[in-house]
């Protein structure tokens, strides 16, 4: 992926690229299912130059996730539905950052998967995000794929 970042409060700008392989191993049992996921990341930044603006921090960082989810499924307003529980752990190598590791705690709520339309794409939810000075709440909306 590429993307670009902008702070004008700090009057700055940014490009990076990133690659990023992922893996997802689940097991469908009568309660639920159960499953582990790990993500391996590769992100670097590229020089940027804006008129007579340039900017080339030159960070390259990999990122390593891992996690687990459980996953029940219900009925909610005759929908097909399901909940999902997580826990994930992210920790960054490479160049010196603010965070080097964070854990995650969250659920979300959303369609059945496995449903045939696209409303088993839809998903809310929330997290707890904690690390070594750093600590937040997310609350999401969106969708899987």
């Amino acid at each position: 992926g590429s993307g670009f970042l902008v702070s004008i409060d700090l009057g700055s700008a940014g490009w990076i690229v990133s690659a990023s392989m992922a893996s997802i191993l689940e097991k469908a049992y009568s309660f639920g299912r159960l499953g582990m996921g790990n993500m391996l990341g590769q992100f670097q930044t590229r020089k940027l130059k804006v008129k007579s603006y340039e900017s080339n921090p030159n960070i390259q960082n990999q990122v390593f996730r891992n996690g687990f989810f459980y996953s029940i499924p219900h009925a909610l307003f005759s929908w097909k539905s399901e909940s999902e529980f997580f826990v994930y752990d992210t920790r960054f190598f490479g160049d010196k950052l603010y965070l080097k590791q964070y854990n995650e705690f969250g659920f979300s709520i959303g369609s059945d998967r496995n449903r045939e339309d696209l409303s088993s794409l839809l998903r809310l939810g929330a997290s707890y995000l904690f690390g070594k000075n750093t600590k937040g709440v997310a609350l999401n909306f969106g969708y899987s794929f």
